[in-house]
């Protein structure tokens, strides 16, 4: 009996090791747009959540949120407040930039009291997130799809 238990124990392993790795194969994949020239950059279009985290001296103004709209025109990106809200009015640019196969070539935000400022921008989990660090005024970004 032991030794059908260790063959039943045997074959539920592989089973699920088999399961695993078909499974690892259907990892959503970045969706990308194919270039002119015949390169891909990650497709950013379309409607994404930001969420505003402020780090530094204005970490009272943390915690609240807005909606863009991202419009992608080859490797060039510009994001649109969709709806109006205490600091933006609806159509303002707020983040633009330029991307690059593995993310971001160039990323700026835009502040009412600086105007453009240069940013870390970083795409994560498999292109549903973005987010745009802007280290000067201590300010993150991170929009989700």
């Amino acid at each position: 009996m032991t030794q059908r238990a260790g063959i039943y124990f045997s074959c539920l392993i592989l089973f699920f090791a088999l399961l695993n790795f078909s499974c690892a194969g259907t990892q959503p994949q970045l969706k990308t747009i194919k270039l002119a020239d015949g390169g891909e950059v990650p497709d950013i279009r379309g409607d994404w959540v930001v969420d505003y985290e402020y780090y530094g001296i204005y970490r009272a103004l943390s915690g609240y949120s807005n909606v863009v709209r991202i419009f992608q025109d080859e490797n060039k990106f510009v994001a649109v407040v969709k709806i109006q809200d205490q600091f933006f009015a609806r159509g303002t640019e707020l983040m633009r930039g330029e991307l690059v196969k593995d993310g971001f070539a160039s990323a700026q935000l835009f502040t009412k009291d600086r105007g453009w400022l240069e940013c870390a921008g970083t795409i994560t989990d498999n292109g549903n997130q973005i987010v745009f660090d802007e280290a000067t005024q201590k300010r993150r970004l991170t929009r989700e799809r």
